[in-house]
């Protein structure tokens, strides 16, 4: 009785504890499907995300292969992702390009720190200007940015070019200032002698005329000689003041 006492408890024991084992199993499953769904969740968030930028992403390996990419419109690519998946960036892309690259994945390689490449290609709406930020990841990948950088380069250029015009317009503009200033003090200094000389001349006038507007009475009381002897002879008064003359 006592060995079989001892092993219903053992089986208790092992069955009590194969229950608690379950019992975190479960409890281990609906935490790891808890984690599982928010990370659903969140790559789904990031793919919205990366849908909803105008920014083309390549997952690249250290050589340049393309694991990987997200594009919202495959309209911005430059190639059909068949013709580009597991292939290196050097090679599908325009040597000259594919060079820049290549100096490009190895400073990241070799610093580990970002690096950017700028560049144009040919598409079919143009030629079209794009910035290329590279950034290493923790397991030896690549992760490629890339910016259409055209229709910005437009515009700086615009803003450059009516910038320009501006100078320039300010510049005439200070030599029409300058032109005016010169010849208003032409002016100015061609007007100032004959109205100096007006002035004189009225100044004379002024003082000759007091006599020959004098009352007729006044004039016949005096003698014949006092009128020169006042205001001068009716010559001299004449060249002062022309258009008067005495009465006589």
């Amino acid at each position: 009785m006592d060995d079989s006492s001892c092993q219903s408890e053992d089986l208790l024991q092992r069955l009590a504890r194969m229950q608690d084992h379950v019992h975190a199993l479960e409890i281990s499953e609906a935490r790891h499907r808890q984690l599982e769904e928010s990370l659903l969740q969140r790559t789904s968030q990031l793919q919205a995300i990366f849908e909803a930028f105008p920014d083309l992403c390549f997952r690249l390996t250290p050589d340049g292969t393309i694991l990987d990419y997200n594009v919202g419109n495959t309209s911005h690519l430059y190639l059909p992702p068949e013709s580009f998946l597991n292939k290196r960036m050097q090679e599908v892309l325009p040597p000259e390009v594919g060079r820049l690259f290549q100096e490009a994945f190895r400073r990241v390689i070799e610093t580990g720190t970002p690096t950017s490449v700028e560049y144009e290609l040919p598409m079919p709406d143009g030629q079209r200007s794009y910035e290329a930020r590279l950034l290493p990841l923790s397991e030896g990948e690549i992760i490629a940015v890339v910016r259409d950088m055209t229709e910005r380069e437009k515009a700086e250029e615009e803003i450059r070019r009516l910038n320009e015009d501006l100078k320039r317009r300010a510049t005439e503009l200070e030599a029409t200032n300058k032109e005016l200033e010169a010849f208003s003090y032409s002016v100015a200094h061609d007007l100032r002698t004959p109205l100096l000389l007006i002035g004189v001349i009225r100044a004379s006038c002024s003082r000759n005329i007091r006599v020959v507007l004098m009352p007729r009475e006044s004039i016949s009381l005096g003698s014949s000689t006092a009128m020169p002897s006042r205001c001068g002879n009716s010559s001299r008064t004449s060249s002062i003041c022309p258009g008067f003359r005495f009465r006589r």
